[in-house]
């Protein structure tokens, strides 16, 4: 390529080994505690280089090598790096780690079997060496290097003669050390076989043995000391060539250990001030003060790296030597030619001295055809020059790193401004720009350059500065944090410095990162390739190495002062000079911001020009007085004047010191200098303007010949899928190619804008006028033209400096998988291929990634990976010549460097614009999915260009990716949680986006809009599958002829469709990236373009007209807009036209609905339900507005907005054709689950039928679908959702049935814990409570509702409880009367609160009816159903079982359902008697039943044993058993207030009743249930029924205290029970031991029972006297008296027995008992007196009338004293006698 120069070349990195090092370290190198450091002491320089494999090995692989670097300080380390030339690094970097010192250089050679042969000198007299073998498959060699490898050799007696080893080398025969006595140590190959050092040798000069044979006759002089040792192949022979201090060369034969020739290096220096005397020709010698030392040598052959020539047929090589004085110190270096002649003889020729600078130290020198490469390093710089062998001269330069960063930070061309005016310059740039740059912005531009930035030099750096990390932080830090931690090393650095202004502090990190990168990464040595004659390397320290490229003219131009004198033609001299001294006086510091400004996106023409002319013009600041200027300010000429110059703040002006002062003062001298020199120049050209157009013209990269090779490549260098992404190395050198040839490009451009802005603020060229033509051409186009420069030049510094956000968004999908979903229209047409690097990057998307990591050049750090590395797939797709991706970086690469960069600013068309260009890389970084620098690009196109659609597009793109990039670090997005939070900011940046894709819409249709409208077709090809369609063309202006309505409507409408294109896609985007805010926005646009573009006449089709009136209707409406009404139609054409009109209108319906259902989507993400239930509501598609319905109602209660979803108004149907109406699902009764859709067939539709579907019934049926299949877990809960839904609607049977199937599926699926046990009893209180709501006889839920059914408890081992036929009939009269004669229509339309609920259920009521009455009729069971009193014990059941859950091994309460027998044992044992009331009364059936009765006997019987034992223990008295349980009736149980309500609240005032005491409370407990129980009874009595069971109880307490201990007697209050009836008074018994419920009676039977006799005999003697003090009229009245005779007689028995026993009392008892029952006869007697005749006589025949009985007893009550036999005793009713009065 024409752009490419020779005479310069350009150092640009490519391989570079971030890899981790892998250490090791010999066990035999490890120096013992206490041993000597070494034998000698080696440099600590450190020194290295690089070594082709096929150098030492034939037959290796042309492009491996190895990079070397040993560094000494009191250890020795050894760096090794593998590597290819078009794959980089390979494999990790190893170091050899050693306790002594290496010999600054490193052995090379291949072994007779083909390894590779690497040894170095150690410091204790040891010979380190390795062999590694060559893998066949091109593995990595040094994958296989162990510590056990690298293996030793003592020669610590054989270089004890040699003096100092003073050189290193190797032959394919031996290792060669020389010494500094003149000898040469060989150590055979065979020797590191076995060891044996005596096979070493020593090679020395021929006469050495002759001189020391006589030493006593001959003067032997001091032997010359070898200096270098040079292995060369000449004429097919190994050769040996050895350089000695006293200018002679030896030359030996190693393999046959003898000396072939000894040659003087013959130097001629001219006599001038002594560092050179003699004539022309003359010769040297070694004399006095001219005296040469030769200090360097190597030699090499001119045709060495020819192709096809292996070097060894080589007759001559070319020696390159440097010679030193001794006195002086002055160098020489000149090259020499070593023939052999066909005898074999030796000669030295062709001396020619190389012009190398005075001082000027040659590291190495390469030899390449006819120039000799020099590595030269002078005055603390490096240099790489190229000489002609001929004459000397040099011929070529090299831009290195460390040149280029120094001219960067130097004058060029001037002698320097000095740093504080440097500094002060560029702070009031930096002032100038707030907003846009800052000098951190610019430091990091400078140090965190992608795949550039050296993570050891900047860990380095940061030490420096006192913040220390570690090695593998830095390396894996992405360039976020990199950032963060340099800015708190510079706040470091303020806090040390607080004078220093922060850009100082800047700076100061600046410069420190820069002198450790220069210290990690020295030049160490060229290297050249056999195969390649113009390939040039550098390998420098750090394992970097670079390719010296020839560089560009931009490049020979702005590095012309760095590398020397440039020839140009006279007049373009004239302005490069002007140009660059007119930069240059603004400093390095502010050129640099220039550039970083550009990156910025900082117009040139518009702002920054402006801004560098004023501050030019302005100066640094003068003494006593300042001036800061703004952003954007611009002063006049007098304002500039009355400012006196100052362009910074006055307090740097009042602290300027006399030095800065005078700097000031020397850089307003030149500034007026430079002004009347540029007069002078310019001035004397005869046309200015066309030397400055000719100058622009050279520092254009796209010449003729670069354009028509990329429109060439573009069209003819499709490679296709075959197409591989270029190699790491490949891709490094490519990025970094772009980035100098950019860089240098924008730096010439900002000169030379630089000078055409002062020209144009002037007025003037200098000190000469211009002419008003030649300044306005100067002003207007040229600077345009150069402003067009930096843009494009600032494209490719931006793309190469700015790191990839693949790393940061890596878990965003591709954008073309990503964007599949996308529907942008319909299309129909097969996809359009296209040419050039928009379509290539779509064929090479898949190879993106692997690009992305290879121009990262091995690192694995984030942010080491440039956006222009990502576009390199698209760049080799296009470029590659068909050679499959793969970049020779040894033969064109630079070629292709260039063409690289200019695919980049300018892309496939040359001639297009730049804001056409910066949309084509925005889109093709966007399919690689970069999205977050989008914007930014867009920014470059400049002030005008960015106002195109273009870029607007790309801004709003940029700004929508921003958006997804912030809410995915949000901890809102990566949770879950929906959108990320509104804020204020993003609600900004949306709108901001949004306007931007508005203008970018507006300005569509234009010219400026084709590169868009190109990529948006792209774009909707790729998201059809391959099957899409083009953006409609931009409409044609109407023409003079065709402005008729019909062609203005067409027009308009084509525009409205390419509006719609364009809003829907990015309604897409906004959707991809999560912000549907914008989304929205655009989608209710699309639809205004919609009806635009389609339309008014098919809204009746779109708005779903159902019949085929209607339809046809909207057809032919819509076919009259497709052709002319006034046209004659042919034959058919009229059906034709109809078809495609109603496709036409079934299309835009489609289309519209999807529009609807996006706009619906977009609410739902927003949490906007009421605008997205009438956006579903809107939707033309029944079928999509009822699947939006179902979605709401899902969304909305997934997320728990119920308060939205009960406020719905859910009406209206949805009309449906029969094959899509969903299949009919399980009607839910009462619950409202929906009705069955209605059919028929709509009027005029033919066969076609339509059925309706009620909105309120899919709500209905969804809900409970989610509910029946939910997951128990699930929050919210759906059987909860539905309950709160139907309470809200009113049907509380249905959320009734709601909580009880949730209930019963929580007791079948649900683990018994209690958490689930609580969910359990809370779902039966809500559907307890809503039957409780209902009329008693629709408080019940059919058992048969499918959605019930199965799990329903009927359908386990507990049967719920059916009607009783009474009840049957009443719920058959329910369900037929519940829809109140309406049909289930009706009943839907009915208003007021319940009427959807009741609506809903209508044909379920109805059905259940039916079939109840049909179980009737045949006598079948009754329905099962669940009634309030079956809930209600399922949930006391469900509840005291978990409450003695724990007591009962393998008890599962949520799986048990009856066994209350079981239940409420072990609520007794676990002193649990609320809970056991609780039970007893709901789940023992009604009320006084024989099992309510039984489980009440058995609590009232614990809790009195319960109180017996407690007052023993309270008095002190052992009981004996297990121990109380701790009782709940102070404890408020839920389930225990209905069935003992009162006790916990008469607990207090029990207590305070009492005398104190634990059993006290509990007494009160007991009497309080018995008197609840009595009243409940006298209730039952009053109202006529029901069962008296208080006397039961009663008897029940009583037997438990009696059972219980011996010693305890009843409490009063419960003897009074038996006395008389509670509540009236005193103990009065009218019917003696026969009175209240046969009391006494009773408590006499209980004390007989438990051997209580003395209060026996104590009750009997009280009755009878209680007896005998009554009223005698009340005494005769008949049944007056009973007394319990078997019960007396078995007391008496019992006192006999005690008696004959010997027990005390009995006796007395006896007695007592005795004249108690005495008294009573006698008594009863005399009350009965009057009777015994009447009962004697009554039975004869002459008596008179027969009376009744009066008495049974025996001859005489008092002649037969009670115990007495008697068969009549005992006969009375009841065991006793009945006394009858009159």
């Amino acid at each position: 390529m024409s752009s490419l120069n020779s005479a310069l070349r350009q150092e640009t990195a490519f391989v570079y080994s971030p890899q981790p090092q892998r250490t090791l370290t010999p066990p035999w190198a490890s120096q013992n505690p206490g041993a000597v450091s070494g034998l000698y002491s080696f440099t600590l320089q450190s020194v290295g280089g690089a070594v082709f494999l096929q150098d030492c090995v034939p037959g290796a692989q042309p492009e491996r090598g190895i990079h070397w670097q040993i560094e000494n300080s009191v250890t020795g380390t050894l760096h090794l790096t593998e590597f290819t030339v078009h794959g980089g690094a390979a494999g990790p970097r190893v170091t050899v780690d050693a306790a002594f010192q290496l010999f600054p250089a490193l052995a090379a050679t291949g072994t007779s079997d083909g390894r590779l042969l690497l040894a170095g000198l150690l410091s204790n007299g040891y010979l380190l060496y390795t062999q590694l073998r060559l893998a066949p498959a091109a593995g990595p060699i040094l994958a296989g290097l162990s510590a056990e490898a690298l293996r030793p050799l003592d020669l610590t007696q054989h270089l004890a003669p040699l003096g100092t080893p003073t050189s290193l080398a190797a032959t394919p025969e031996a290792v060669l050390v020389g010494g500094s006595n003149g000898s040469v140590l060989c150590i055979p190959l065979s020797t590191l076989e076995d060891g044996n050092t005596s096979r070493c040798f020593d090679l020395r000069d021929s006469s050495w043995a002759f001189t020391k044979l006589i030493p006593g006759v001959l003067y032997r002089p001091r032997q010359p000391a070898a200096l270098a040792c040079v292995p060369v192949t000449l004429a097919h022979r190994q050769l040996l060539l050895v350089s000695y201090d006293d200018s002679m060369l030896r030359v030996y034969n190693v393999a046959r250990r003898q000396q072939v020739a000894t040659l003087e290096l013959e130097a001629q220096v001219a006599a001038t001030n002594q560092t050179s005397a003699g004539a022309p020709g003359a010769r040297q010698h070694s004399a006095g003060s001219q005296h040469l030392v030769p200090t360097y040598i190597t030699a090499e052959s001119p045709q060495y790296t020819a192709a096809g020539n292996g070097g060894g047929a080589a007759s001559a090589v070319t020696l390159v030597v440097q010679f030193e004085a001794a006195d002086t110190l002055s160098r020489h270096t000149y090259a020499y030619t070593l023939s052999s002649s066909s005898a074999g003889r030796l000669a030295l020729a062709n001396r020619t001295e190389l012009a190398v600078e005075p001082g000027g130290v040659v590291s190495e020198a390469r030899v390449s055809g006819d120039t000799v490469w020099l590595l030269i390093k002078s005055q603390g710089r490096a240099k790489v020059l190229g000489y002609d062998r001929s004459s000397g001269s040099v011929v070529s330069s090299a831009m290195l790193a460390e040149a280029a960063g120094e001219h960067l930070s130097a004058a060029a061309g001037t002698a320097g401004n000095g740093a504080e005016v440097d500094q002060e310059l560029w702070e009031w740039l930096l002032q100038s720009f707030p907003e846009d740059l800052s000098a951190e912005g610019q430091v990091c531009q400078q140090v965190l350059v992608p795949g550039q930035t050296c993570r050891a030099s900047l860990r380095d750096a940061l030490s420096y500065h006192g913040a220390q990390y570690s090695s593998t932080e830095v390396d894996q830090a992405p360039h976020v944090v990199l950032k963060s931690w340099i800015q708190a090393a510079v706040l470091a650095v303020q806090r040390r410095t607080p004078s220093a202004s922060a850009p100082e502090c800047w700076q100061s990190f600046l410069t420190t990162y820069r002198a450790a990168w220069a210290r990690r990464h020295p030049p160490l040595g060229l290297v050249l390739h056999r195969g390649s004659p113009e390939w040039l390397g550098l390998a420098r320290g750090g394992a970097v190495l670079c390719v010296l490229r020839r560089g560009t003219v931009v490049e020979a131009l702005h590095g012309a002062d760095a590398v020397g004198p440039l020839e140009l033609p006279p007049h373009l001299n004239a302005v490069h000079r002007c140009a660059v001294e007119a930069g240059a006086l603004l400093g390095p510091l502010v050129q640099e911001a220039c550039l970083a400004l550009l990156v910025a996106g900082v117009d040139p023409r518009e702002r920054l020009v402006p801004q560098l002319s004023e501050l030019w013009h302005c100066g640094p600041a003068a003494a006593g007085g300042g001036w800061r200027p703004t952003a954007g300010a611009s002063a006049g000429p007098g304002a500039r004047a009355s400012s006196g110059g100052a362009a910074a703040s006055g307090t740097r002006a009042a602290a300027l010191t006399d030095s800065a002062r005078e700097a000031q003062q020397r850089w307003r001298q030149r500034r007026q200098q430079l002004i009347i020199a540029t007069g002078q120049r310019l001035g004397a050209l005869s046309d200015p303007a066309g030397a400055v157009d000719a100058y622009l013209r050279l520092l254009r990269l796209l010449i003729s010949q670069t354009s028509s090779e990329l429109a060439a490549a573009a069209h003819g260098g499709l490679g296709g899928a075959g197409i591989q992404p270029p190699s790491r190395a490949a891709a490094a050198f490519l990025v970094s190619t772009c980035r100098q040839v950019s860089r240098a490009a924008a730096a010439a451009a900002r000169d030379a804008a630089l000078l055409l802005g002062l020209i144009a603020q002037q007025g003037a060229l200098g000190t000469a006028p211009v002419t008003a033509g030649s300044l306005a051409r100067l002003d207007d186009t040229l600077l345009n033209e150069a402003c067009e420069l930096l843009r494009r030049s600032a494209l490719g510094l931006w793309l190469t400096g700015t790191p990839s956000s693949q790393d940061e968004a890596a878990d965003m999908e591709p954008a073309l998988s990503a964007l599949r979903h996308l529907r942008l229209g319909g299309g129909g047409s097969p996809r359009v291929q296209h040419d050039g690097p928009a379509a290539a990057a779509q064929q090479a998307a898949g190879a993106a990634g692997a690009t992305a990591a290879g121009a990262g050049a091995g690192s694995g750090s984030s942010g080491d990976t440039s956006l222009a590395a990502r576009l390199l797939p698209a760049f080799c797709a296009a470029y590659t010549d068909g050679r499959g991706g793969r970049l020779d970086l040894l033969d064109g690469a630079e070629a292709a460097g260039l063409l690289f960069t200019l695919y980049l600013q300018y892309g496939e068309q040359p001639g297009a614009s730049l804001a056409a260009r910066v949309l084509q890389l925005g889109y093709q970084l966007f399919q690689a999915g970069e999205y977050g620098n989008l914007a930014e690009l867009a920014a470059l196109a400049g002030a005008t260009g960015s106002s195109e659609a273009g870029p607007q597009f790309l801004r709003g793109l940029g700004i929508t990716c921003a958006l997804a990039l912030e809410r995915q670090g949000s901890p809102a997005a990566r949770g879950g949680g929906g959108m990320a939070p509104g804020t204020s900011r993003r609600a900004e940046r949306i709108a901001e986006a949004a306007g931007c894709f508005f203008r970018a819409a507006a300005s569509l249709a234009s010219d400026a809009g084709d590169t868009l409208r190109i990529i948006l077709g792209d774009l909707r090809a790729e998201l059809a599958g391959g099957l899409g369609s083009q953006m409609p063309p931009a409409p044609a202006a109407a023409s003079a002829a065709a402005h008729g309505t019909q062609q203005q409507q067409q027009q308009r409408r084509e525009v409205a469709l390419l509006q719609l294109h364009f809003c829907e896609a990015v309604m897409q985007l906004f959707e991809r990236e999560r912000a549907p805010e914008g989304a929205v926005m655009f989608a209710e646009a699309a639809l205004g373009h919609l009806r635009a573009a389609y339309g008014p006449a098919a809204d009746a089709t779109a708005r779903g007209a159902t019949t085929a009136a209607a339809s046809a209707a909207a057809a032919a409406a819509a076919a009259a807009t497709v052709v002319d009404a006034a046209a004659p139609l042919l034959p058919g054409e009229e059906q034709l036209l109809q078809g495609a009109a109603t496709a036409a209108a079934a299309e835009r319906a489609g289309r519209e609905g999807r529009l609807w259902s996006n706009v619906y989507s977009y609410y739902v993400e927003m949490r906007q339900y009421d605008r997205a239930y009438t956006a579903l509501l809107a939707n033309p598609l029944p079928a999509a507005r009822l699947q939006s319905l179902r979605h709401l109602v899902h969304v909305l209660a997934q997320e728990g907005q119920l308060q939205t979803l009960c406020t719905l108004p859910l009406a209206g149907v949805a009309v449906l054709p029969v094959q899509d109406v969903p299949a009919p699902r399980p009607s839910a009764g009462g619950s409202g689950s929906g009705r069955p859709p209605e059919a028929g067939a709509a009027p005029g539709s033919g066969s076609v039928s339509y059925r309706t579907v009620s909105l309120l019934s899919e709500a209905l049926d969804l809900l409970h679908r989610r509910a029946h299949n939910c997951d128990l877990s699930e929050s919210p809960q759906p059987y909860q959702v539905l309950y709160d839904f139907l309470v809200c609607r009113g049907d509380f049977k249905g959320a009734a049935r709601a909580m009880a199937a949730y209930a019963w599926r929580l007791r079948a699926e649900a683990p018994s814990t209690e958490a689930a046990v609580a969910e359990a009893l809370r779902a039966y209180d809500l559907a307890i409570s809503c039957l409780s709501l209902l009329e008693p006889k629709d408080a019940w839920l059919d058992l048969t509702d499918p959605w019930v059914e199965k799990l329903a408890p009927h359908n386990r081992a507990h049967s719920a409880p059916l009607l009783p036929s009474s009840a049957s009939a009443a719920a058959v009269d329910g369900l037929a009367a519940a829809d109140g004669g309406k049909a289930p229509g009706a009943a839907a339309a009915a208003g007021g609160p319940g009427s959807a609920g009741r609506a809903s259920a209508a044909a379920g009521r109805g059905g259940a009816a039916a079939a109840h009455r049909a179980r009737l009729a045949t006598g079948s069971d009754a329905a099962p159903v669940a009634t309030l009193q079956s809930l209600q014990r399922e949930r006391t059941m469900l509840h005291y079982c978990a409450m003695v859950a724990a007591r009962v091994a393998g008890l599962e309460p949520m799986r048990q359902w009856d066994n209350e027998d079981a239940i409420l044992r072990q609520l007794l044992l676990m002193g649990r008697y609320e809970g056991a009331l609780a039970l007893v009364a709901g789940c023992y059936g009604a009320q006084g039943g024989e099992p309510w009765v039984k489980a009440l006997e058995a609590v009232v019987s614990a809790l009195a044993a319960h109180c017996t034992r407690l007052q023993l223990q309270d008095g002190g008295v052992p009981t004996g058993g297990p121990a109380l349980p701790p009782t709940d009736l102070f404890v408020d149980d839920p389930d225990g207030d209905v069935a003992a309500s009162g006790l916990g609240a008469a607990s207090a005032a029990a207590v305070a009743a009492t005398l104190g005491g634990r059993a006290a409370p509990l007494w009160a407990k007991l009497r309080q249930l018995l008197l609840q129980t009595a009243e409940a009874d006298a209730a039952a009595e009053q109202q006529g029924g029901g069962v008296r069971v208080a006397w039961l109880l009663r008897d029940a307490a009583a037997e438990a205290v009696l059972r219980t201990d011996p010693r305890v007697d009843l409490p009063q209050w419960l003897l009074d029970m038996f006395l008389a009836e509670p509540g009236t008074g005193a103990a009065a018994a009218p019917a003696s031991m026969g009175s209240w419920a046969c009391g006494p009676a009773s408590l006499l039977s209980l004390y007989l029972r438990h051997d209580r006799l003395a209060a026996a005999v104590e009750l009997v003697s009280a009755q009878a006297e209680l007896w005998s003090g009554e009223d005698v009229l009340k005494r005769r009245r008949h049944c007056a008296a009973w007394m319990p005779y078997p019960q007396l007689e078995l007391l008496h028995t019992k006192l006999t027995i005690a008696q004959q026993l010997g027990q005390e009392r009995s006796g007395a008892l006896l007695e007592q008992l005795n004249a108690a029952v005495a008294a009573h006869l006698d008594l009863v007697g005399a009350d009965t007196e009057g009777l015994q005749g009447g009962l004697v006589e009554g039975p004869g025949g002459d008596a008179g009338p027969v009376r009744p009985p009066l008495l049974l007893l025996g001859p005489s009550p008092m002649g037969t004293p009670v115990g007495t036999p008697s068969p009549m005793f005992g006969m009375g009713m009841a065991g006793g006698l009945r006394l009858f009065g009159s």
